[in-house]
């Protein structure tokens, strides 16, 4: 089943469910929600699961779901759908399209880290320990972070210095051929010499 037939299918069973609801209704829903999570982070999809919550519809599409007996969803080939979510729902970090952990039952996971990376105690990316959700630390991020800038800086230099070297190669390779060139307007023809001492010689 494409991406588009799940939509039309996922449409289709929201229209059942909720007879009130046309599918230009439901159209216009899928518009409004990826307006307002903003462009590119928001699939038909998954604006579809956001509108089922609202309705509290929550197992709308439990029968669409294609994942086979391995939990594999048969249109990406991995253990999450197009949207992130596993079989029972859930995303890698094990919070549902709701925000709520599978674990815990709450917004926060059992580090009390939330579906954003923020932690409900200190408010940041950081827990009290100063580490974040990967159990990384700000200082280790910021170390990462001039490897990396220094990883790119020694990258561009490199290229720089090739780029230069292909220059200069271009130049003597243009210089080599100039001064291997005939000059049109020092070179005289044989023939042309030939012919004025010819001319001279009848006179």
């Amino acid at each position: 089943m494409g991406h588009q037939e799940v939509i039309e299918k996922m449409i289709q069973v929201m229209m059942t469910r909720l007879p009130k609801l046309t599918k230009e209704d439901i159209e216009q829903k899928i518009t409004e929600k990826k307006e307002k999570i903003g462009a590119g982070h928001l699939t038909d999809q998954g604006a579809l699961f956001l509108i089922a919550s609202d309705y509290n519809c929550n197992n709308a599409f439990e029968p669409l779901h294609t994942f086979d007996e391995n939990g594999i969803y048969e249109i990406t080939g991995t253990k999450f759908d197009e949207n992130g979510f596993d079989k029972d729902g859930n995303n890698e970090d094990g919070f549902n399209v709701n925000g709520i952990h599978q674990v815990t039952g709450t917004k926060f996971d059992e580090n009390g880290f939330g579906k954003d990376g923020i932690h409900q105690v200190t408010g940041t990316k950081y827990n009290e320990d100063g580490k974040d959700e990967q159990g990384v630390s700000k200082d280790a991020w910021d170390s990462l972070e001039v490897i990396e800038k220094e990883i790119m800086a020694e990258s561009e230099a490199a290229n720089d210095a090739e780029i230069e070297e292909q220059d200069k190669k271009d130049d003597e390779e243009e210089e080599e051929e100039y001064h291997n060139d005939v000059d049109p307007y020092t070179e005289v023809e044989p023939n042309c010499l030939m012919s004025a001492h010819e001319a001279e010689s009848e006179k």
